[in-house]
């Protein structure tokens, strides 16, 4: 929920309670409303804090750099540290109709003024949602920072563009809404590009993994299949004549792959040379062609020519 509404239903709960007397009650007893809520709002800070860095993200609006969108959230972030999240306690208490009907806050009005409710805190601002100010100094440091401004430049650029796709409302929370949901969608899009791009490379390496054992076990099944083939070889020699062995084996199957080079050398030197050959008598098959060309050119010019004469 924006903490705009929070805020509403907190500042239509004070009211009701000081009609009520249910404040004039609390005072005579010595209970402090304001440090309950504290208390309430301590509890759930941080349960409230991820999902506002979650929600940060998606007022990020620049174009031209999206990663400083995130630095410069980290930073207003830390400068506002007078935002505070809503107590579950709050919203169960209130029927949430509150918020929608005191909520007056002109088109017009909200560039100059974006805190609601005014003069009141905590009050948040309605062209950032999910931020809230503690007092006034924090307010004042939020409308010079760099997420604010942002929210100012997305503002007016759709009022700019109002004659051409209408608004969607007048009320001005369903505006910043609107302006706020292809940064939702993004963000929604490279966390899911993200996840198959994990869930790709988790099936490529079982894959590789699979694989790679079936490769083992045909080898070790080979190596199975020739030992008892080596040991019968080597039956009935000493040490000394098995080393010989060994190296005779060794030495002929180092033999075997120089000869497999070598032949495989010369077969590319053929086959090189040999399409040198064919290259050749192209060549001069083309080359007799013209000749035989420009021969004829010339024996019917001279035909053309006796004709004329005679």
């Amino acid at each position: 929920m924006p903490v705009y509404k929070i805020a509403t239903k907190r500042l239509a709960r004070k009211q009701r309670e000081d009609e009520l007397g249910i404040t004039a009650i609390k005072a005579a007893m010595g209970i402090d409303g304001a440090s309950d809520s504290d208390d309430s709002e301590s509890d759930d800070s941080d349960e409230e804090s991820g999902s506002e860095d979650e929600d940060g993200d998606e007022e990020e609006d620049d174009d031209e750099d999206m990663l400083s969108e995130e630095e410069d959230l980290g930073s207003d972030e830390d400068e506002e540290g007078g935002e505070l999240a809503g107590s579950d306690d709050e919203m169960e208490f209130d029927d949430g109709s509150d918020d929608e009907d005191d909520f007056d806050l002109k088109i017009e009005d909200v560039e100059a003024s974006p805190f609601w409710p005014p003069a009141t805190f905590p009050q948040g601002c309605v062209l950032c949602p999910e931020r809230m100010f503690k007092n006034a100094h924090d307010a004042e440091e939020h409308l010079a920072s760099a997420t604010h401004k942002r929210g100012v430049k997305r503002w007016q650029k759709r009022l700019a563009q109002k004659d051409e796709v209408p608004l969607p409302s007048d009320d001005p929370r369903d505006i910043v809404d609107e302006l706020m949901e292809p940064f939702r969608l993004a963000q929604f899009e490279a966390k899911e590009a993200k996840r198959q791009l994990k869930e790709e490379k988790k099936a490529k390496k079982e894959f590789k993994a699979a694989a790679g054992g079936d490769d083992d076990d045909e080898a070790e099944k080979k190596e199975e299949e020739a030992a008892p083939a080596a040991a019968a070889a080597t039956d009935g020699m000493n040490r000394a004549q098995r080393r010989a062995a060994a190296r005779a084996a060794q030495g002929k199957q180092i033999t075997e792959d120089r000869k497999a080079d070598k032949q495989s050398a010369a077969g590319r030197r053929r086959a090189r040379k040999n399409a040198n050959v064919k290259a050749a008598a192209a060549v001069a098959i083309r080359a007799e062609t013209r000749g035989s060309i420009k021969e004829k050119k010339k024996e019917k010019k001279a035909q053309a020519k006796a004709g004329k004469t005679a």
